[in-house]
């Protein structure tokens, strides 16, 4: 016998959304390892604490933003339209069924004026990362760097050409402080240079993102676009830091990890970059015959050439393999996933804190499934 349902709609039913969403969700693994209560306190001299109208809840916005980003939803006004129906996203934002969402212009305007001068998200992502060292996925045993683009939020058509001052100061600065202090350690008198000259350079600039830059490389499409960096650690592919190489590094370290190698692309073979991730002094080289001898060479050389000492063996070449499976596997599923591919902001601290978010994704989804697993997460996610 045909059943034809009639007048359903009108129906009313009584049910805990507790009941609807599964027992083996992501969204209550994640809820069960983050304790977002931290983000009152760091908004709270944001906020008055005694008038005013009440606010939305800052945890639920933040939630709400990571729910975009872990699942692809790059849309702030779709994604207000999918928390109103998901019954998962409601659960994990702590909204009843008869409470409104926050709306895509609550979002944008909380980031603005309170979120950008938190520097919240670097510290979201600190504290994911943290969970993940404390939960045996990070070893420090081989970190890989690389960068991708993220295409920024200006057309083609906004270009214009304007003379700027090259950035080299800060770079030959460091270079004159490792200078003077390896003259000191070989007793050589101190050198007074001369100030250096501003030198000026033309760039193409977006007249609508004005920190954007151009991209133009062989294989990469043509545009305004910034470029994300990235530091992984090759035991489970867990992202340490976003943005500055040498960074994680320093972070790793505060967590009580030891960093024991470090893989990154031939563009980074430069002196100065092996003398920033070595931690001793080159010994001075003199035959015993000799009582001097005058030669001129780049005072880090000896740095140079011991990170070049492992080129081409087994664990050179398994680095590389490695960084091709993380870095780049890791960016395709960014972007694929993860809202890595375009920034709909403008502005680098937009961008910035949209590689954080897109980061934190990524590590929250590999730390769930390895607590889900109950040991160490070997798959990519």
């Amino acid at each position: 016998m045909m059943t034809k349902r009639e007048g359903y709609q009108l129906s009313m039913v009584t049910i805990s959304m507790d009941e609807v969403v599964p027992e083996d969700h992501f969204l209550r693994q994640l809820e069960a390892v983050v304790d977002f209560s931290f983000i009152y306190e760091e908004l709270a001299p944001y906020y008055c604490a005694n008038n005013g109208k009440a606010s939305v809840d800052p945890v639920v916005i933040v939630k709400q933003l990571l729910i975009g980003f872990l699942y692809g939803i790059s849309s702030e006004r779709r994604l207000e339209e999918e928390c109103v129906y998901n019954v998962a996203y409601r659960w994990f934002l702590g909204l009843r069924f008869d409470e409104s969402v926050p709306d895509h212009s609550t979002i944008s305007q909380l980031r603005r004026r309170k979120f950008d001068d938190a520097d919240l998200f670097k510290k979201l992502f600190v504290r994911v990362l943290k969970l993940c060292v404390e939960a045996g996925l990070v070893s420090g045993r081989l970190l890989l760097n690389d960068s991708t683009h993220v295409k920024a939020n200006a057309s083609k058509t906004s270009k214009t050409h304007v003379i700027v001052e090259r950035k080299i100061k800060e770079y030959f600065e460091r270079l004159d402080a490792y200078e003077a202090e390896e003259r000191n350690r070989l007793g050589m008198p101190e050198i007074t240079r001369k100030p250096l000259e501003p030198k000026q350079t033309e760039q193409t600039k977006s007249t609508t993102d004005t920190e954007a830059g151009w991209l133009c490389r062989p294989g990469k499409p043509d545009g305004f676009h910034y470029l994300a960096h990235q530091t992984v650690d090759a035991e489970n592919g867990i992202i340490v830091d976003v943005d500055v190489t040498a960074g994680s590094i320093d972070t790793l370290l505060e967590m009580g990890v030891n960093v024991e190698a470090v893989g990154v692309d031939s563009s980074y073979d430069t002196a100065i970059i092996h003398k920033e991730l070595d931690k001793s002094v080159c010994e001075k080289c003199l035959a015993p015959s000799q009582s001097s001898r005058k030669i001129q060479v780049n005072i880090f050389q000896g740095i140079v050439d011991k990170h070049h000492e492992v080129d081409g063996s087994p664990e050179y070449n398994d680095a590389l393999i490695q960084r091709q499976v993380w870095c780049e596997g890791t960016f395709s599923s960014q972007k694929s996933q993860h809202n890595l591919k375009q920034l709909f902001r403008r502005g680098l601290k937009a961008a910035v804190d949209h590689c954080f978010l897109s980061a934190c994704a990524i590590n929250l989804k590999r730390l769930a499934k390895s607590r889900m697993k109950g040991t160490r997460c070997k798959a990519m996610v």
